[in-house]
């Protein structure tokens, strides 16, 4: 089956591009965003999470300020592009305008209007395989302003409740003699969470809502370059390249995962760059759907090993 690409106006999800092959099927946000609304095999469910109430939303004064009364970042759900470290108001533009797309032809590009207050221009290009259930993502920024701007590229993937985060350790052979490994967690995580299993091999977050508990939150020198999450007979498989020679933001972390009550976070974070005017950066994702069977719940490690090792 060929890649077919449709323009559609959907009641809830506002105007769309469908992206789809004979295996999976894609729907990119062109009312405002970008954000990539979902993935999900041919006919089955989405396994992103879609915040249909738009409850998560950000407004202050700074942003009022910087973009106008009234201005408003709404998360939307799905895949979205940041930029990090997270600065107020600059994190928070209120990305709700609609977004211009071209058909390339190996894949689809995906522009919203440039930030100018932020001297940035962010866009989205989807490259979906023709007969595997793979799609690549290149999420790109270009410094419009005039002086140097120093950032890293933050792609968030929101993902439906009740599954599992399977966060690979780093275990390298080296001299021994130098720390292999980071962990970072943000304020308010506890470390005693019981979602949390920290193993030698694999780092575990079984995803249940914790009412009034604050948001796990933590971050790894992820060296394999890949973190999945397991939910209901799906796994999804997210990649890319982690550099072990450039610096990366909150203490060398290339990636994160957020585990609140509604939704669960996989991201990645490329290095930190130094752009000057008009020089532009990339950062490359990778998404693989599988189905599975039911990651098991043995605490052995390699339990979890032989399920990671069986996905196809």
């Amino acid at each position: 089956m060929a890649i077919q690409i449709n323009e559609t106006d959907d009641p809830i999800l506002g105007k769309c591009v469908y992206i789809q092959n004979s295996l999976l099927r894609i729907v990119v946000s062109i009312s405002y965003g970008p954000r990539i609304l979902s993935l999900g095999f041919t006919g089955e469910e989405n396994i992103f999470w879609y915040d249909s109430g738009l409850t998560r939303k950000t407004a202050a004064a700074e942003m009022a300020e910087a973009y106008g009364p009234g201005a408003c970042f709404y998360e939307y759900g799905g895949h979205r592009l940041w930029a990090a470290p997270p600065r107020m108001p600059e994190t928070y533009y209120p990305d709700n305008d609609p977004v211009t797309y071209t058909i390339r032809p190996e894949g689809v590009l995906f522009t919203p209007p440039p930030q100018r207050r932020n001297g940035l221009q962010t866009s989205l290009e989807l490259v979906l395989s023709p007969e595997a259930p793979n799609l690549m993502v290149i999420h790109s920024a270009e410094n419009l302003g005039k002086e140097k701007s120093h950032l890293a590229l933050w792609p968030i993937t929101m993902l439906r409740p009740g599954g599992t985060v399977v966060l690979p350790q780093n275990n390298e052979e080296t001299d021994g003699n130098l720390p292999d490994r980071v962990l970072t967690l943000w304020p308010g995580s506890n470390i005693c969470d019981p979602r949390l299993t920290l193993g030698n091999r694999y780092i575990l977050i079984r995803h249940a809502a914790m009412p009034g508990e604050h948001p796990l939150i933590l971050g790894t020198n992820n060296t394999s370059g890949w973190l999945a999450y397991a939910l209901e007979g799906t796994v999804l498989v997210k990649r890319y390249v982690h550099n072990p020679n450039i610096s990366y933001p909150n203490h060398n972390c290339s990636c994160r995962v957020y585990a609140g009550d509604s939704f669960v976070q996989l991201e990645s974070i490329s290095p930190m760059y130094g752009l000057e005017p008009g020089q532009a950066i990339r950062h490359v994702e990778n998404f693989t759907l599988y189905h599975s069977d039911a990651l098991p719940q043995s605490p052995k490690e390699s339990a979890i090993q032989s399920f990671i090792d069986n996905l196809r």
